[in-house]
């Protein structure tokens, strides 16, 4: 759907076409409605809280559910040369530095050097209250020979969110990071503020495509479209607090899920 559809979608999912029934959204506060539902649609597709308890690649149809999000290295997303932490074989890479703005980690890999030879190593992350044991256990702890290298999720010395990487006697010189990124943001282009986009001249600002922004639709996959938008539907039911809306709305959220 476009964005266009998807406002239409949800005004009559919520009775809204000249009935004057349920109260007015207007284009910016249904944007909104769709953002956050596509939030709570992610997150919750990605992990297991859903009904049938089906996290992200469990399923083809999870997989297919959350393709446009999953950004994989280093066919979409480049590696990162991590930084040394002074006096330790303790890396970080901060993952501003993405290309896209992350959510989930998927996988990491390491790419490391000992004496010359140069290997490629999947990363085990580990709690951080674990991280100790960990760097001392024979079986766990980082080693060139075996291809084990730990790492821990953090916040970097620049405030964002960062991930540390443990080494012994050998070099981490590159990290390549699958992860699911945000989606973008809907935005249907009639309006003249969002907090992400820049504001459009007033004086085009119902003519779609002109301007500083047009409109933006969801990237996520064409057939999930409808699920958001009941979400949707259900936030805003829960808001407006329409007992006779929410059952029904709560009714396609199980069917879909």
């Amino acid at each position: 759907m476009t964005i266009q559809e998807m406002h239409f979608d949800f005004k009559i999912k919520i009775d809204k076409i000249d009935s004057l029934v349920k109260r007015n959204f207007n284009a910016a506060q249904i944007d909104w409605l769709i953002n956050e539902a596509q939030s709570r649609w992610v997150k919750q597709h990605y992990g297991l809280t859903n009904p049938k308890r089906e996290g992200f690649e469990s399923t083809q149809h999870r997989t297919q559910d959350l393709k446009s999000l999953h950004i994989k290295s280093p066919e979409r997303q480049v590696g990162l040369v991590p930084n040394q932490i002074t006096q330790n074989k303790i890396y970080f890479v901060d993952l501003l530095y993405l290309e896209f703005k992350h959510l989930f980690t998927t996988r990491v890999n390491v790419t490391c050097t000992k004496n010359g030879c140069t290997k490629t190593f999947g990363l085990n992350t580990v709690q951080t209250d674990d991280l100790n044991d960990a760097l001392i256990d024979p079986f766990n702890k980082p080693n060139f020979k075996f291809g084990k290298v730990l790492g821990v999720y953090g916040i970097s010395s620049t405030g964002n969110e960062a991930l540390f990487i443990y080494s012994d006697d050998f070099t981490v010189d590159e990290v390549f990071v699958d992860y699911l990124k945000h989606p973008q943001k809907v935005w249907f282009g009639n309006y003249d503020y969002t907090n992400d986009l820049q504001p459009v001249n007033p004086t085009n600002i119902l003519i779609y495509g002109v301007g500083v922004n047009p409109p933006v639709s969801c990237e996520l996959s064409d057939h999930v479209h409808s699920e958001i938008i009941d979400e949707a539907v259900n936030i805003a039911a829960g808001l407006i607090e329409d007992v006779n809306l929410i059952p029904i709305s709560q009714n396609r959220l199980t069917t879909n899920k």
